[in-house]
């Protein structure tokens, strides 16, 4: 995982460049683990709900600050409004704690009917090789290469409803694709971490990190980009109210609990302000200086930030990624 600070910003420039437009509108969900299920980016009325008499999700270091640690721990989606049969891209950060024999469920769909059902991500044994894949409407699709326990990896489960063809993608790159045939319809939630059933058989024992679901079918590169640099990077938009100033003369260092601020003009009369992604203020003050560069004391976990800072001289924003 890369130890340095990278600007946010310069990633959604890379990303633009190397691949498809991204449209965050589209995002049904997305879980970045970040300590709390729910304290997530949603477009709708999306929640997640632990399943009564089961053990909560808990949280260690994941890909991009927190992972979500599963161990028979559902989730069940409240108010998602999916239907596997349109155009989606569900993807994930995923490390099983040990090679599956009767298969680890990550995310099925409820749909009241037999199983196995809509299982959109799973690790399994196929022809006696743990692999990742998905298996719906009775048809698999599958990566080739064989998993490895205790590993990280990135998994993608692309479904092109106009092309017809369904796609998985493993580490940023496309290792398997399947004319779908007939698509079943559902429009019932989505279990996360377990099968639909939820019984203790086929539960997820592992770490789930940068969780998400959109409605745009995403090409290689832009999946690549994603897992590179996650998904929070497409969300560090400047909040209202703040013009961009002078976002190119920012300079930025974080380095053990402390954010490094410099501009080309005074700060005299400045004061800052910093948002996690969600929209939460961090911090706020005054700079306290009236030269280019200060010192901000404050406690930032991995993920993007945005720093405004307004004064007589100096008015504007930066977008940043702790990722250390």
């Amino acid at each position: 995982m890369k130890k340095q600070l990278l600007s946010a910003f310069a990633a959604m420039l890379a990303i633009v460049a190397f691949g498809q437009s991204f449209d965050t509108t589209k995002v049904m969900f997305y879980l970045p683990f970040e300590d709390n299920i729910n304290n997530a980016v949603y477009n709708s009325t999306v929640s997640f709900v632990p399943q009564a008499g089961n053990s909560e999700v808990s949280y260690a270091e994941g890909q991009f600050g927190k992972a979500g640690v599963f161990n028979f721990s559902p989730l069940l989606s409240s108010g998602l409004a999916f239907d596997p049969k349109d155009n989606f891209t569900m993807a994930t950060w995923v490390l099983v704690k040990r090679v599956p024999g009767d298969g680890l469920t990550i995310v099925h769909q409820l749909d009241g009917g037999a199983s196995p059902g809509r299982i959109h991500l799973e690790a399994s044994l196929q022809n006696e090789i743990p692999v990742f894949g998905s298996f719906t409407s009775g048809n698999r699709l599958d990566d080739v290469t064989a998993l490895v326990a205790d590993q990280w990896y990135h998994i993608a489960n692309v479904h092109d409803a106009d092309g017809g063809i369904r796609y998985f993608y493993v580490n940023g790159v496309k290792v398997n694709e399947l004319a779908d045939g007939t698509v079943e319809s559902t429009a019932e939630q989505l279990v996360i971490g377990a099968r639909k059933q939820l019984t203790e058989q086929f539960n997820l024992d592992g770490m789930l990190d940068d969780l998400f679901l959109t409605s745009q079918v995403l090409d290689e590169a832009t999946i690549s980009s994603i897992m590179t640099n996650g998904l929070a990077s497409f969300y560090a938009n400047e909040p209202a109210g703040f013009g961009s100033g002078n976002l190119d003369k920012f300079a930025l260092n974080y380095l053990n609990g402390s954010l490094c601020l410099s501009t080309e003009k005074s700060l005299a009369g400045a004061s800052y302000k910093i948002f996690n992604i969600t929209g939460q203020m961090v911090k706020t003050a005054p700079v306290g200086t009236s030269g280019n560069l200060v010192s901000i004391p404050v406690n930032l976990q991995n993920g993007v930030y945005v720093i405004m800072v307004q004064g007589d001289e100096v008015a504007g924003s930066q977008k940043f990624m702790v990722n250390q």
